[in-house]
């Protein structure tokens, strides 16, 4: 599903513009990425309008969004008192009145799908590491087969293998689901090495497009440490390289020049 900034004000921008593709992995960054998450969950812009598809975000079709949008908040906040995973799952089918024909089995692919094994339904969500923790709040997300998914911040307690695991269900969910997935993220490796998309909200301009494109377009410090360090080669020893997002490309194509 394709969403669209039409004039929104999105502080401290105060006419921004721009489009997320349809099935994509894009990353929205810098000040007001948060905000225009909210917005394309259930806020609404004080200024300027959200298109879905080309139909503009009114309150009267918010009720029909909201299935189609999910948003995964940088904590996970508890709905419910149930402690025990699985009846987690089952109160929140009911209370969100998410229809499946069978509750058991439709908790099972969405743990399929984060990388968690059922054993972890017999757990309490206060033992749930914070990495565990996150892949739950994924999954609850999942249950409905919403076509947006929104993400603030939710590598921040994930090692660097974790990561690429997550990484792995997010392209699936692209590819194989056809989930438009937006994540907002100051992580500039992260978005250089992963995305396929970037949002950056920049000096009070909005700039988009591939992220490999911008960060070697655009002048500043906020660029990813590889793209630094390739420009930093051209421009002092002469040497161009290629624009790798892997480091260790990077060195063979440094070995291969000296």
């Amino acid at each position: 599903m394709e969403i669209r900034f039409s004039h929104v004000t999105l502080t401290p921008i105060e006419d921004t513009s721009f489009v997320i593709p349809k099935e994509s992995l894009t990353a929205i960054t810098g000040a007001g990425k948060e905000e225009a998450l909210r917005f394309m969950a259930e806020a609404f812009p004080t200024k300027g309008n959200i298109y879905y598809n080309g139909e503009k975000k009114l309150k009267r079709n918010l009720k029909k969004y909201k299935k189609e949008i999910k948003y995964v908040g940088v904590d996970f906040e508890k709905e419910f008192s149930f402690e025990n995973v699985y009846e987690y799952y089952i109160y929140y089918l009911r209370y969100h009145h998410i229809k499946v024909k069978d509750p058991s089995e439709s908790i099972y692919n969405v743990l399929k799908i984060v990388g968690l094994e059922e054993k972890v339904l017999n757990d309490n969500l206060s033992n749930l590491s914070s990495s565990v923790l996150k892949r739950f709040q994924l999954s609850l997300a999942l249950l409905e087969d919403s076509q947006i998914l929104l993400l603030e911040e939710p590598f921040l307690s994930f090692h660097e293998k974790e990561i690429k695991e997550i990484f792995s269900i997010l392209e699936t969910l692209k590819e194989k689901f056809h989930k438009t997935i937006v994540i907002a993220t100051e992580d500039h490796n992260l978005i250089y090495q992963y995305f396929n998309y970037l949002v950056w909200l920049k000096d009070k301009m909005v700039l988009s497009g591939s992220p490999e494109e911008l960060y070697y377009q655009v002048e500043g410090k906020d660029k990813p440490e590889i793209v630094h360090f390739i420009q930093m080669v051209e421009e002092k020893k002469g040497i161009k390289l290629d624009h790798r997002k892997d480091i260790r490309d990077l060195i063979k194509d440094i070995y291969r020049s000296v």
